[in-house]
C-alpha cells in the first residue's frame, strides 16, 4: 500500500480506474500513537474561535502572518511571502543549495578552558537577553518525546540548548512536558507541605528546586508576538519561522556535535557535549552545599569507581497480548548487579584501572543491597594493591593481611527509594503495567509526592556523586549513565580516565540505542536487523531523501568504542545544520516552491504534486515533520488553483478528489498531534500538557 506506487501508476495512466487505498486512515493511527498524548480527546475545543484563538479553518486556510515585509526579516526567521506558494512571490528567490562553506573562523580562543570561558558566554547572552520580547529573536520550544526519567529529561533539555545553539533561537520551555517534570508531582499545602511553591514561586518544573533556569525568557514574551505565533501554529517545525518547537532527531546530533570554530580544539565534540551537559546541571547554591555534605559523610576516597546498575523498569514484561511475559524493553540490555562489579575487577586485574579505594554504586535495583553485601566479603577488595603498587606486591611492602573489616576498598551504597518496577515510574505511575499502576494509585497523595520528592532528589544525588568519580563503569544504553559519563570532570578532549560501558558491543552493533540519543530510536523492540538502527538513525536527521552514499561508511553514524560516544560524522552534519541558523537557505523551500515551467505544464505539474505526497509520506516516517507539512500544504495550495482553473493538471476529477481528501487528511493529522498545545496557549497562556497523562 505504497503512496508512491500508487501515484505514480496515477500519473502515468490517468485514465486507470482504482480503487483508493485508506491511507489517510492508517497515517492517522500512525501519527496519534507515535505521540503518546491520550489526555488529547476533545482536542477540538482547542481550535475555536474564542478568546481570540485560531479556528481550525484559519489554520488550515491561514495567510502569510508578516505583511509588508523584505528580506530584513530573515534575520529573525520571518521571510516576506512566507507562506506564498505560487512560485511567483519573492519567496521563490531565497533558496539556494550552496555547498557548507568550509572557510569558517576559529573561535577566538587557543584552550579548551578559554575556549569553554568563550562558550558560556555565548550561551548567556542567547539565553538571557537583556529584552526577551524584541522582534528579532527568534525562540526555539523545548519538546519532550514522552514518560522520560530524570536523565532523559535531563540529557533532552541540553539537546534543545543544543539545536538553538546550532540555530541561533533562544531556547525555552514549551507546553509539552514529560510527567517528570509535573510540579504537581510535588504536593502543596493540601498534602501537609509547608508550601504550594516548593520550587518557587516562578518555576515550571520540578526539576527548577534543584538547577538552575534554561533561560530568562518565557512563554509569555514569545505570545507578544501573536501574528508569527499564529502563522507557527500552522507547522510549528518550519526553520524559517520566528518559532520553531525542539526536533529531537535534530537535538541528540547537535547535542554530540560541536560548531565547526571549535573544531581547533583536540576532541572538540567531547568538549562540547559536556559544556552544554555542565550548563543544563548547574545545581543551585544550596544543593552544592548540600552535595559536598553528603560527599563528605560518604567518606569516599581517590581513586574512586562509580558504578551505575540501570535495572528498575528495564524488567517490567507486557501482562497482555502476544508479548506478554517477555521483557518490554529489547533495546536496552539487563546485566545482574554480579555481572558489573565483575568488569570492575576484571579492569583492575588487567591493569586498566588502579584498585580503587572507594566504589560508589547507585542502583534502582531492589537486589543491590545483598549483592553489595556478598561482594564486600569477596577477599579480591581486602587483599587489594596501592595505587603504585604491583600485584603480589603486599607482602613484600609489609603490608598486613586484610581480616575483611578493613578493607582496602569502600563500598558506598546509600539508603534510596527502590521498586522492582522502576524507582521513576513507579514515583510517577508513568509506563507502568496496568495492575502495578492500580495499586500504587491507591496510596494517599502525600505518600505519593513524599515518594517522588525522595525519587528526585536521590536521582540528582547520584548523578552529582558520579560525575565526581575517577572511573565509570555501567551502560551506555542508559541516559542516566551517558549524562553522569558527559559531566565527569577533566572531559576536556577525552575523560580523564575512561569509562567502561558493558554493553559497549550492542552499541557497535546497533543491537541497544546510545544513551543520550533520542527522537531516532525504534520505541523499545529489537530490530531483526541491528545495524539498521544507525542507518535508521541517520536518515531521521537528514531534511531530505537518503541517498545510498550516505548509508556507508565514514558518513554513517556509528558508536565509538576508544571514546565511548556516539559519532555523527562531521560532514553529514553539516550538511543541514548550516542550513537551520539562516531562514534563506531552508530545505522547506524545496517543498514550498514550484517553478514556474512547471506550473505551466499539467504532466510535470502532476508529477510535482505527487511527488509532494509521496516524499512527504516516505520522510514521515523518518519524523522530518517540518518538511512533510510544508509539501503537503503546497500540494494543498495547488490543488486549490487547479479547481479554481488558475492551473491544469492532467488528472481527471476523481483522482483530484481523492488527491485532496490524502493531503487534507494528513494536514489534518499533523495539526491534532503538533499544533494543538501551541494553539491552546493564545487561549491560556498557563496551559501545558504532560505527556502520558498520569499527572497525580
Amino acid at each position: 500500500m505504497w503512496i508512491g506506487l500508487l501515484f505514480l501508476l496515477l500519473a502515468t495512466d490517468a485514465k486507470k480506474k482504482f480503487t483508493r487505498p485508506k491511507i489517510e486512515h492508517r497515517r492517522q493511527v500512525e501519527l496519534t500513537f507515535k505521540r503518546k498524548t491520550p489526555d488529547w480527546v476533545g482536542w477540538e475545543k482547542h481550535f475555536d474561535d474564542d478568546d481570540g484563538a485560531p479556528s481550525l479553518s484559519d489554520i488550515e486556510e491561514g495567510g502569510s502572518a508578516i505583511s509588508g515585509g523584505s528580506k530584513k526579516h530573515a534575520s529573525r526567521g520571518e521571510i516576506e511571502d512566507i507562506d506564498d506558494t505560487s512560485g511567483k512571490g519573492t519567496a521563490a528567490t531565497w533558496y539556494a543549495d550552496q555547498e557548507v562553506n568550509e572557510s569558517v573562523e576559529p573561535a577566538d580562543c587557543e584552550t579548551h578552558k578559554s575556549c569553554e570561558q568563550l562558550l558560556i558566554q555565548e550561551i548567556k547572552t542567547l539565553q538571557n537577553p537583556k529584552d526577551c520580547g524584541e522582534s528579532r529573536r527568534r525562540f526555539l520550544f523545548l519538546e519532550f518525546e514522552g514518560s522520560e526519567g530524570v536523565g532523559s529529561t535531563i540529557g533532552m533539555i541540553a539537546e534543545g540548548l543544543a539545536e538553538g545553539l546550532h540555530s541561533n533561537r533562544t531556547t525555552i520551555y514549551g507546553p509539552i512536558m514529560p510527567t517528570m517534570m509535573g510540579l504537581s508531582f510535588m504536593g502543596g499545602v493540601a498534602e501537609g507541605f509547608p508550601s504550594d511553591d516548593p520550587c518557587g514561586k516562578d518555576a515550571v518544573s520540578a526539576l527548577d528546586c534543584y538547577i538552575e533556569p534554561i533561560s530568562s525568557c518565557s512563554l509569555k514574551d514569545a505570545l507578544k508576538h501573536r501574528k508569527s505565533f499564529k502563522s507557527f501554529v500552522k507547522n510549528v517545525y518550519d526553520d524559517r519561522k520566528m518559532f520553531k518547537a525542539m526536533e529531537s532527531r535534530r537535538g541528540s546530533p547537535a547535542l554530540m556535535t560541536a560548531p565547526r570554530r571549535f573544531r581547533h580544539l583536540t576532541g572538540a565534540n567531547v568538549w562540547w557535549t559536556r559544556v552544554l551537559l555542565q550548563y543544563v546541571f548547574r545545581l543551585k547554591p544550596n544543593i552544592v552545599k548540600e552535595m559536598e555534605a553528603l560527599r563528605l559523610k560518604t567518606g569516599t576516597r581517590h581513586p574512586t569507581v562509580g558504578v551505575h546498575i540501570r535495572h528498575g523498569d528495564l524488567s517490567l514484561r507486557f501482562e497482555y497480548g502476544e508479548k506478554a511475559g517477555t521483557r518490554a524493553y529489547q533495546n536496552r540490555p539487563f546485566f545482574d548487579v554480579a555481572t558489573y562489579f565483575e568488569h570492575v575487577k576484571d579492569a583492575v586485574e588487567t591493569g586498566k584501572i588502579p584498585m580503587p579505594k572507594t566504589v560508589y554504586v547507585a542502583s534502582d535495583s531492589t537486589l543491590v543491597k545483598q549483592a553489595v553485601e556478598v561482594e564486600k566479603l569477596d577477599a579480591f577488595w581486602n587483599g587489594g594493591y596501592d595505587d603504585d603498587a604491583k600485584e603480589g606486591d603486599a607482602e613484600e611492602d609489609g603490608g598486613e593481611e586484610s581480616t575483611g573489616e578493613d578493607p582496602l576498598t569502600n563500598f558506598v551504597l546509600l539508603d534510596r527509594y527502590r521498586s522492582k518496577h522502576g524507582a521513576h515510574t513507579s514515583a510517577t505511575l508513568m509506563a507502568l503495567p496496568h495492575s502495578v499502576k492500580e495499586q500504587l494509585s491507591k496510596d494517599s497523595k502525600r505518600d505519593r509526592a513524599l515518594r517522588f520528592r525522595k525519587m528526585l532528589q536521590e536521582a540528582i544525588e547520584d548523578i552529582w556523586m558520579l560525575s565526581k568519580c575517577d572511573y565509570f563503569f555501567g551502560t551506555g544504553s542508559s541516559h542516566f549513565t551517558a549524562l553522569a559519563t558527559y559531566l565527569r570532570e577533566g572531559k576536556d578532549s577525552n575523560p580523564a580516565y575512561p569509562s567502561f560501558f558493558l554493553d559497549s558491543e550492542g552499541l557497535v552493533s546497533g543491537h541497544f540505542c546510545p544513551g543520550l540519543f533520542h527522537g531516532t530510536i525504534n520505541g523499545t523492540s529489537r530490530l531483526p536487523n541491528p545495524h539498521e538502527r544507525h542507518h535508521i538513525m541517520h536518515r531521521r536527521f537528514l531534511d531530505r531523501l537518503h541517498v545510498a552514499e550516505d548509508l556507508m561508511p565514514p558518513n554513517v553514524f556509528h558508536f565509538d568504542t576508544e571514546q565511548a560516544v556516539y559519532t555523527i560524522p562531521s560532514s553529514t552534519f553539516d550538511s543541514e545544520a548550516s542550513r537551520w541558523v539562516d531562514p534563506r537557505r531552508s530545505r522547506m523551500w524545496e517543498w514550498a516552491v514550484t517553478d514556474a515551467a512547471t506550473l505551466r505544464n499539467p504532466k510535470r505539474l502532476m508529477d510535482r504534486i505527487v511527488s509532494l505526497i509521496n516524499d512527504g509520506a516516505s520522510l514521515d516516517e523518518f519524523w522530518s515533520y517540518g518538511i512533510v507539512c510544508t509539501g503537503w500544504r503546497h500540494a494543498k495550495e495547488l490543488l486549490s488553483r487547479v479547481r479554481k482553473g488558475k492551473l491544469q493538471l492532467a488528472a481527471g476529477d476523481d483522482m483530484l478528489r481523492q488527491m485532496e481528501d490524502i493531503v487534507l487528511g494528513n494536514i489534518k493529522v499533523h495539526n491534532r498531534r503538533f499544533g494543538r498545545a501551541y494553539a491552546d496557549l493564545l487561549k491560556n497562556p498557563d496551559a501545558r500538557v504532560y505527556l502520558e497523562g498520569n499527572k497525580p
